[in-house]
């Protein structure tokens, strides 16, 4: 009778609380978790209140049973509904247009369509900063407004934004990234949070500390020294870059460390699925030694990524380089198949000559023996 009677009593307490769990949804967010409760009428939160609508649309999590395929996304956005990016726990960040109606085609698989709190748009950092009443100081300016980040709907004009801005001082805005920073009175932050055109909010970063860590970086590029054996030896006389984006991304030449000094190139937008190619001259830094790098913003669509490959230094006619007061030319540099190099200002030196590939490998050795004033030489590559 004992087992009888403890089987009984666990399926009694199990079951209400296995329903109990199926009926809230809770998406894990940078500013906690937050839960949605799934009633019986998911389309409850369909219909926006006036102030919720915006450019003809309104702004909602939905949750899926499953996961929609592209095909149902693009039925979706027929109906109306346009899925901006992935939250989580199978839930989107969705735009909907007002004109669409309850209930939609069930083959849409859709759980629930929740309103979006303020709470659930800002980051931990910020709601922390709100609850404690105590701001860090690299986010008050002379006026004592908070300096808050945000992001807007990717559908949304930027003008648009901007209009209902004008009662804030405004530093930063990136069409791109669809980010603002804005200044506003603390006790205001909830409200402004609230507003249909904010997606997420934070607050503004603290200053970045300048470095120049040239150990940490120079073992990465040896290959491209002109003062280490295996190195390309450049002279910046052009590169070609290939890239793909949906943000924003360029190379930057950098002279001082830590700081982006000049983009000499930068590519945004979508960019569809096909490779691009771009080719920029860095015959202005001629004879220079700099450091290029690339930063890439992403957008906030959640496909939004980007990749750079075949990163290639071309058009380099010859190297010279005047080194323990021998003079040496290397014809053409980088090389395919044959490269001349010839060598002046010898006195009864033991000569040898080291070729090497992009990735550092060596490719030919050739050695001369003792020679005396001038040294040509074709070096076989192939």
């Amino acid at each position: 009778m004992k087992k009888v009677f403890l089987f009984v009593f666990l399926n009694f307490c199990i079951i209400p609380v296995f329903a109990q769990n199926e009926n809230k949804v809770e998406l894990l967010l940078s500013s906690g978790t937050v839960n949605h409760s799934i009633t019986q009428n998911p389309w409850e939160a369909l219909s926006p209140d006036s102030a919720e609508s915006i450019n003809g649309r309104y702004y909602r999590h939905i949750r899926f049973a499953t996961l929609p395929t592209f095909e149902k996304q693009k039925a979706l956005e027929s109906a109306g509904v346009k899925l901006l990016y992935y939250v989580s726990n199978k839930t989107y960040f969705a735009s909907v247009s007002n004109g669409a109606s309850a209930p939609l085609d069930p083959s849409f698989s859709i759980e629930g369509v929740f309103k979006i709190s303020a709470i659930a748009k800002m980051h931990s950092e910020l709601s922390t900063a709100i609850a404690q009443n105590s701001f860090p100081s690299f986010a008050i300016n002379e006026t004592f407004n908070i300096g808050i980040v945000f992001t807007y709907p990717t559908d949304m004009p930027i003008q648009l934004v901007i209009d209902r801005l004008s009662n804030y001082e405004i530093t930063y805005q990136n069409q791109n990234s669809h980010r603002i920073i804005v200044w506003i009175p603390k006790e205001n932050i909830s409200d402004f949070v609230n507003q249909p055109f904010v997606c997420v909010a934070e607050l503004k970063d603290d200053l970045p500390v300048l470095d120049n860590n040239v150990g940490r970086t120079n073992h990465r590029d040896n290959w491209l020294a002109q003062d280490f054996p295996g190195g390309r030896m450049y002279n910046g006389a052009g590169v070609n870059v290939m890239l793909q984006d949906d943000g924003l991304i360029g190379p930057h030449i950098d002279y001082s460390g830590g700081v982006w000094i000049n983009n000499i190139f930068t590519r945004s937008g979508d960019q569809g699925n096909l490779w691009h190619a771009a080719n920029i001259s860095l015959s202005a830094y001629a004879g220079q030694i700099v450091v290029v790098r690339f930063r890439g913003l992403t957008g906030s669509g959640y496909a939004s990524d980007m990749a750079i490959d075949a990163i290639n230094l071309t058009n380099i006619s010859s190297v010279e380089e005047d080194a323990g007061g021998f003079s040496i030319t290397v014809f053409p540099n980088p090389a395919e198949g044959i490269c001349k190099l010839s060598i002046s200002n010898l006195n009864n030196d033991e000569v040898s000559a080291c070729v090497y590939d992009m990735s550092g490998r060596r490719v030919v050795e050739v050695g001369y023996g003792v020679a005396n004033g001038m040294l040509s030489s074709t070096i076989d590559l192939s």
